[in-house]
């Protein structure tokens, strides 16, 4: 029963810190139609920033709002002056955002070394009817689920409604007086911070090192592609399912083989709905 209820909280905070990752990567592209290759380095500074924060003598949880501002801000610069004048051009886009991640990589070994570091639980290990909870693993994912729960509800306010024109026809959202480089700006920049959020709950469970952000990107672009692209609801569900089919695999077989069944899985899904789990392709005139 522990070894079960260890194995479903690992797989939930897997699939919800898939799901922050995704879910912003399905906004950007569903309103831009550009796939942010430099979004896992996002994923790293939120990392990074945390590991800061602890060794000055400070909460890791505390460090969310500081790197979801900082993140929110980077990326709105990133996509107001670095993206945008190149859009219409997605090889560029693509070269950019990659060359974009490898500078943020480098910053990173520059400014917090090339070794790999780690910051200690914040929370202890409690005993639950006869089993150990992992409390800091329940708290991550419970952050996670607010945080998608308070995106999901701002996606039906007007707010929202904005959002969904401009991904749907941005000529017509000018028209009716919404201002689309700023929702654009915007929704980039939520997206990398919902990115280094992911990165500051998931810190104290892996090593964090300058490339860190290379797989959770990788695997970020697996679950858009796997829930549908450009569907917020898909990458939510696609993020939780592989999250717990990477925990169940890494526990039941071995670490090694959890991103290969993943993958294997997206492949079965794809085959068999070609347009993901929840998706539908559109065309876009």
């Amino acid at each position: 029963m522990e070894q079960e209820l260890q194995l479903a909280l690992s797989g939930l905070l897997a699939g919800f810190t898939y799901a922050l990752v995704a879910v912003g990567l399905t906004l950007v592209f569903g309103i831009t139609r550009v796939v942010n290759l430099s979004h896992g380095a996002f994923f790293a500074l939120g990392a990074f920033v945390t590991c800061s924060v602890v060794q000055w003598g400070g909460r890791g949880f505390l460090a969310l709002p500081l790197v979801f501002v900082l993140s929110l801000l980077l990326g709105m610069g990133l996509e107001r002056w670095v993206i945008r004048p190149v859009r219409r051009h997605h090889a560029v886009v693509a070269i950019v955002t990659l060359a974009v991640a490898i500078f943020m990589e480098q910053i990173f070994q520059l400014v917090w070394g090339p070794d790999y570091q780690s910051i200690p639980r914040e929370l202890p290990l409690v005993g639950f009817m006869g089993t150990l909870v992992d409390l800091q693993q329940i708290a991550a994912a419970l952050v996670a689920v607010v945080l998608l729960l308070v995106l999901f509800g701002l996606l039906r306010t007007r707010i929202g409604m904005a959002v969904r024109l401009v991904a749907q026809d941005p000529e017509g959202a000018a028209l009716v007086g919404i201002d689309v480089p700023r929702v654009q700006t915007v929704v980039f920049g939520v997206a990398c911070g919902l990115a280094a959020v992911a990165g500051n709950l998931t810190a104290f469970a892996h090593s964090i090192y300058p490339a860190m952000g290379r797989v959770p990107l990788v695997m970020a672009l697996a679950v858009v592609i796997f829930g549908g692209l450009g569907n917020v609801h898909g990458a939510l569900v696609a993020g939780l399912i592989l999250g717990l089919v990477a925990s169940g695999v890494s526990f039941y077989v071995s670490p090694e083989w959890s991103y290969i069944t993943m993958l294997l899985v997206i492949a079965v899904g794809l085959l068999t709905r070609p347009s993901g789990l929840l998706g539908r392709v559109g065309r876009r005139d």
